[in-house]
């Protein structure tokens, strides 16, 4: 009986943690606060939860990112699984890019671009070499 009473607050936090998350992206989206540390703040965030709520609306702001801005987020993320043995696999990654361009075929933005720019940023081999450098910092 008191293990279900748990459960309940659990998904009720959970709930409450989402909404958060979703009102502080916003608020920096709207503020102009600096890309590059919105992309640092959404990529620890996403390497360090493993819910897929909480991934979905990362994936969300990705999709409001220009594509500049998102290619820098992206190697930020492979930055961290090469060089911080943080898990960020291939199927993980073409997960976030048809979800990002879910969003942006949404919205109804560019998505050649958006395309072409995820395209560029999971391949390996136009990755820039400074990707992989230990001097790389992406923020």
């Amino acid at each position: 009986m008191n293990d279900g009473n748990e459960k309940r607050v659990m998904v009720l936090m959970r709930r409450e943690q989402i909404k958060l998350l979703e009102c502080f992206f916003n608020k920096m989206l709207k503020d102009g606060i600096d890309p590059r540390f919105i992309g640092r703040r959404i990529s620890d965030i996403y390497t360090e939860n493993k819910n897929s709520k909480t991934r979905k609306i990362l994936c969300n702001v990705f999709s409001r990112m220009n594509p500049e801005e998102l290619k820098y987020l992206i190697y930020y993320l492979r930055y961290r699984h090469h060089e911080k043995h943080v898990l960020f696999y291939s199927n993980e990654r073409s997960s976030i890019a048809k979800l990002i361009l879910e969003q942006v075929d949404e919205a109804g933005g560019d998505f050649v671009m958006y395309r072409n720019t995820l395209r560029d940023s999971f391949t390996d081999i136009t990755a820039p070499f400074e990707v992989y450098s230990k001097d790389f910092r992406p923020y």
